[in-house]
């Protein structure tokens, strides 16, 4: 077994072909798809089945068949679809709901519990990265809290335990069976994971809002944002660029103001809106804004709508104009995950256009 084999996780290493086409939007809007199936392939191989096992037996405190068969998103009888399921014979023994960046919700894992057998020794499983593992630790904790505790309901009974893994964990333990060769098949998905767990943004705290070290995820939800809403339209995706703008102050420091922008056609002239990220203005924490330019058509028309009497950003903290631009400032969702800020982010440009252009 070649040394490179026994390579830590985290350590540095050459980017792996998958882990290359991980940065393409069309795999990478797949990710946890495409790692759960990856996870199946491998778990298959005889080796790694017997490794993934114990690893879970040890986790689990259960006694597990030897001859367990992986399969990736299959369908319950409640239309429940868990990331990954063992079973033996006929008989379901454990599920997996396999996570990078989405969210977790209780009733996914309720529905997987509710579907494997009364029986000792069946497991439901949580597998996440090892940077979300404190994070869905103390959502866990707040189930058993606020949920589970008046009933002590079957999930975290002693026959019925929830387990918390790493995708980190289960690679090395995977490594560990020894039957890899350096640039396979498990590099390849270690590598396909890495790239897609660097996409992955955290949830927003409030003390984050004026916090330029958190800009690179701004511009990934903004990237997913705009990206979608132009597909939605039939549109072709504007790229995303930055662009040097003046100060606050309207004085000569130049500070940069990354966008993409979004086009509607209105009364037969396409109107563009740009969504980005740029310093604040002062006395407006957000760093997240959208802009329409002056010699945008129908700008006046806009304006009045917008900031006008009975519209959304009448309030004089509510807009800024410099440089003759209306600027409005947009807000992230805090202390949800990544895919809920963006449709909370999509509910705030849709109302400017629903009320710019009404």
């Amino acid at each position: 077994m070649s040394p490179s084999d026994h390579r830590a996780i985290g350590a540095p290493r050459a980017q792996t072909m998958l882990g290359h086409l991980a940065t393409m939007h069309a795999m990478a809007s797949q990710g946890e798809l495409l790692c759960s199936q990856g996870l199946a392939y491998l778990a298959n191989h005889p080796a790694a089945n017997d490794a993934f096992t114990r690893l879970l037996e040890r986790a689990g405190g259960a006694d597990l068949p030897r001859d367990l068969v992986w399969r990736a998103e299959e369908r319950q009888g409640d239309k429940g679809r868990p990331d990954l399921e063992a079973i033996s014979g006929q008989t379901k023994w454990i599920k997996i709901e396999a996570k990078l960046g989405a969210g977790i919700s209780y009733g996914q894992i309720a529905s997987f519990a509710g579907d494997l057998p009364d029986a000792e020794g069946k497991l439901v499983v949580l597998l996440v990265p090892s940077k979300r593992r404190t994070e869905v630790a103390g959502l866990v904790a707040q189930w058993e809290a606020e949920v589970l505790a008046p009933c002590r309901w079957r999930l975290m009974a002693e026959d019925r335990p929830l387990v918390l893994l790493t995708w980190e964990e289960v690679f090395e333990h995977l490594r560990e069976a020894g039957c890899w060769p350096a640039g396979g098949d498990l590099d390849q998905l270690v590598g396909l994971y890495q790239s897609l767990n660097n996409l992955y943004v955290a949830p927003f705290a409030p003390e984050d809002d004026a916090d330029a070290a958190r800009d690179s995820d701004r511009i990934r939800i903004i990237d997913k944002v705009t990206r979608k809403l132009a597909q939605d339209e039939g549109q072709a995706v504007m790229p995303l660029a930055s662009e040097a703008l003046a100060d606050s102050a309207g004085g000569e420091v130049e500070r940069n103001f990354v966008r993409r922008y979004a086009v509607k056609t209105h009364s037969g002239r396409k109107v563009s809106l740009a969504i980005g990220v740029r310093t604040p203005f002062e006395g407006y924490p957000t760093r997240v804004w959208a802009r329409f330019r002056y010699d945008e058509p129908h700008f006046q028309e806009i304006w009045a709508k917008l900031t006008g009497p009975g519209g959304p950003f009448e309030d004089e903290n509510r807009h800024r104009m410099s440089e003759r631009h209306l600027w409005l400032p947009l807000d992230l969702p805090h202390h949800l995950a990544a895919e809920d800020v963006q449709l909370g982010l999509a509910k705030q440009i849709e109302e400017i256009w629903r009320v710019a252009l009404g």
